[in-house]
């Protein structure tokens, strides 16, 4: 129907031109109207019916189906009123105009079933046959007449063979076409299909992918920490020197975990001394940053919580030991023993939110083999203390002492110096009796205290050689020099109280006797022996004194 709309405006430019030539017709060679009268209301209903053809056509009318054949219908009706003019010319346009339509109405139902086809077709031929009715009982209608009748609609008829045939051929091309189309159409629906599974796939691989490369990370990750935790089990079982240990445990953080500073704090409890262990891939002094931030109080807070402080987006001003580095992620883990902490593992990367739970978990795991790594190191010292060093006084034991002075004396007896003293507390015997044993046992705690504090001044270390009798030993200090350090420690000894029952001042003495390599002494123990006989020397001169070795041990007030 769209299509025959689409024609309308050009059949109508043909109906048009045919009626004008009509009319014009009629005006120039038709006088004798009354003998026509047929005639004159055939073209009067077609005048009508054309203007009102033009109004219906722009009015839309058209779109329906029935009002466009009944408009059709009432033309063939009105032409079917001049069919059997006298008049050859009148005759010819009426004959082309009824077929015009006719061929018209049977285009429009060209795309019909067969059944409605024919029916249209037989449609087409009731104008004709009603208005030769009509003449036949209005005026005579001869054979020739009939003649035509038939013989015009054998043509009709054959006009719409011709056009339905045409119509056939056509109807199965878009019928093929369809079955293409809607094949096509299958097809583009199965490649849509395959395409969207394909897509579908794709995706999934990219889903598996990113879920192995996370996986991977994971068991990567997993892998580098179980070995750094099976080196520190392997080592901690194989060392116990601290140093040692926490340039592993920052070495392996460090290629393990791919982070860009590691650092160590550990506190020795009883030595009462902080470690400090760092490792960084810049060319920074981080560790005395650390240092710094430390005494500055800066990380009092962070051994203060019992809890690990993590900060994926780090703001350099809020860490005063980060300095002159590039630091986006920061974990900090404390190191607790006996609920109390005493340490901090320190880690920084430059990228922020580098560290994750997962690494947590890690770095807690870690510090918990620092601790048993730290309680194995402890425990060994106080296991070495109680081998090599004396249970009262706190210095080394007279075994012990006598190995490190060997040791000192085979490294510098070619080109080196030492000095070795040796005293007592004076009338020991008479303070245990008047004060009691445990008075005297404050004597020898104090004596001690404040010769190891020398010791460790200058670099020496001291021993309890008897009951009340010490050893001081002074690598690279020659004969004078240590006299001088002996009169200042001997006036400190002679001036320190000592409290009996909280109310009763008490003061003791020592004597004092000092030698010297290479000045005298051939090795070890006989520099022990004549350290010992300048000792008893002051003793047997009235005690309190100091006395310096020499070949007829002169007297030194």
């Amino acid at each position: 129907m769209e299509r025959i709309l689409r024609y309308e405006k050009k059949y109508l430019t043909v109906y048009t031109s045919n009626l004008c030539i009509l009319i014009a017709y009629i005006v120039l060679f038709f006088n004798d109207i009354k003998e026509e009268q047929m005639f004159v209301s055939g073209i009067t209903i077609i005048v009508i019916m054309y203007i009102s053809t033009i109004i219906l056509y722009n009015l839309k009318f058209f779109n329906n189906k029935h009002v466009f054949v009944f408009l059709k219908v009432i033309n063939l009706f009105s032409l079917g009123l001049m069919f059997f003019s006298n008049i050859i010319f009148i005759l010819v346009t009426v004959i082309l105009n009824y077929i015009l339509i006719c061929v018209e109405l049977i285009l429009v139902f060209s795309q019909e079933d067969s059944r409605k086809r024919n029916t249209m077709f037989l449609f087409t031929l009731v104008p004709i046959m009603m208005c030769s009715i009509v003449m036949w009982l209005t005026k005579d209608l001869y054979t020739i007449h009939l003649l035509f009748l038939i013989q015009f609609s054998v043509i009709l008829f054959g006009i719409y063979k011709i056009i339905d045939l045409n119509g056939d051929e056509m109807r199965e091309k878009i019928a093929d076409g369809i079955k293409l189309w809607e094949s096509s159409q299958r097809s583009n629906q199965e490649l849509l299909l395959t395409q969207y599974e394909v897509k579908a796939a794709y995706q999934q691989m990219e889903y598996q992918k990113k879920d192995m490369e996370q996986t991977n990370k994971t068991l990567n990750r997993i892998t580098s920490e179980m070995y750094i935790q099976n080196e520190l089990l392997r080592y901690i079982g194989s060392t116990l020197e601290l140093d040692q240990l926490m340039d592993l445990v920052t070495d392996s953080i460090i290629g393990a975990i791919g982070v860009d500073t590691c650092s160590l704090i550990i506190h020795n409890i009883e030595l009462d001394k902080y470690y400090f262990k760092t490792k960084t891939n810049y060319n920074v002094d981080v560790e005395v940053q650390l240092k710094n931030a430390f005494v500055n109080g800066d990380l009092s807070k962070y051994f203060a919580e019992k809890k690990p402080h993590i900060d994926s987006f780090v703001d350099n001003t809020d860490y005063p030991f980060i300095q002159d580095r590039p630091v986006g992620s920061l974990i900090i883990i404390p190191l607790i023993r006996n609920n109390s902490i005493y340490g901090l593992l320190i880690s920084e990367h430059a990228v922020a939110g580098f560290f994750e739970e997962t690494n947590l978990q890690f770095f807690q795991s870690i510090a918990t083999q620092i601790n048993i790594a730290v309680n194995n190191a402890s425990l060994y010292t106080r296991m070495e203390e109680m081998a090599t060093k004396d249970g009262l006084s706190g210095l080394y034991n007279r075994r012990h002492f006598q190995i490190m002075l060997i040791d000192l004396f085979d490294k510098i007896k070619e080109d080196g110096a030492m000095s070795v003293v040796m005293f007592d507390i004076d009338k020991f015997k008479n303070v245990n009796d008047t004060y009691g044993h445990l008075f005297g046992d404050e004597a020898i705690k104090m004596v001690s205290r404040i010769t190891q504090r020398y010791a460790q001044s200058y670099d020496g270390f001291a021993g309890r050689y008897g009951g009340e009798e010490f050893v001081l030993v002074l690598p690279d200090h020659g004969l004078q020099e240590t006299v001088e350090i002996m009169k200042e420690m001997h006036d400190e000894l002679k001036k320190e109280p000592l409290y009996y029952n909280r109310d009763r001042l008490v003061y003791i003495n020592v004597s004092i006797g000092v030698t010297a390599y290479p000045d005298f002494g051939v090795n070890a123990e006989d520099l022990l022996n004549r350290a010992d006989n300048a000792m008893y020397y002051s003793k047997e001169h009235g005690r309190g004194k100091i006395t310096v070795d020499s070949t007829n041990l002169n007297e030194y007030n």
